[in-house]
């Protein structure tokens, strides 16, 4: 079989099958206005089964456990889509590709650093406005996650007839270290999957040695 796959408009040859592949989510809403820190990144704990993930990824100062029967992208197709990523003149933020890994259901996960400060300042009504623009439904919450604050976007689309839903968490530490981690589900795996991206984010850390 003979798998392809695309990031938004990135598109990257896997060699395995012939769909198109991407990610899950869960919705929260709450107006943000006049709130203290801790009223605008509210606690959330997500479900968390040690069978459902597997081993922990580490990107400085965090650490991720990817869910379980996801593999590294191979070396071949990890460059070719970091290359398309790092090198788009369009995209809002300057980020560089770290890791990314898949499974055989088309599902993937990948880690990008954002290369920008101040990037919760730019997580504005501006970015909601570029995603809308190339996505006909994106929600945006915040919450925070075993003490690290997070900014979500929940983005549907359609590729080539298929949809998908594409989880973006924006990991906010100011100035040093912003990542964002992007989950992407093909709809008709949604209900399959959103049990294993849950465990995933419930091990969302920050490793203390670091």
């Amino acid at each position: 079989m003979h798998w392809s796959f695309f990031v938004g408009k990135y598109f990257v040859d896997l060699g395995m099958n012939k769909n198109t592949f991407f990610i899950l989510t869960i919705i929260f809403f709450f107006n943000c206005q006049g709130k203290s820190q801790e009223d605008l990144f509210p606690k959330y704990e997500f479900r968390s089964f040690d069978n459902l993930v597997k081993e922990e990824v580490i990107f400085t100062p965090y650490s991720i456990k990817i869910p379980k029967d996801f593999k590294k992208f191979n070396k071949e197709n990890f460059d070719v889509l970091k290359n398309q990523i790092e090198n788009d003149s369009e995209s809002y933020f300057k980020k560089e590709l770290v890791n990314g890994f898949s499974d055989t259901s088309n599902t993937a996960f990948m880690i990008s650093i954002i290369k920008q400060n101040d990037v919760l300042e730019k997580l504005n009504q501006d970015f909601i406005d570029y995603l809308e623009s190339i996505n006909p439904q994106v929600n945006r919450t915040q919450y925070s996650i075993n003490n690290i604050k997070v900014v979500q976007y929940q983005i549907k689309n359609t590729m080539n007839n298929i949809g998908y839903t594409n989880l973006k968490i924006f990991i906010i530490n100011r100035e040093l270290h912003n990542y964002m981690l992007d989950y992407i589900v093909i709809d008709r795996n949604f209900n399959n999957k959103i049990s294993f991206i849950e465990n995933s984010l419930s091990t969302l850390t920050r490793n203390k040695k670091r």
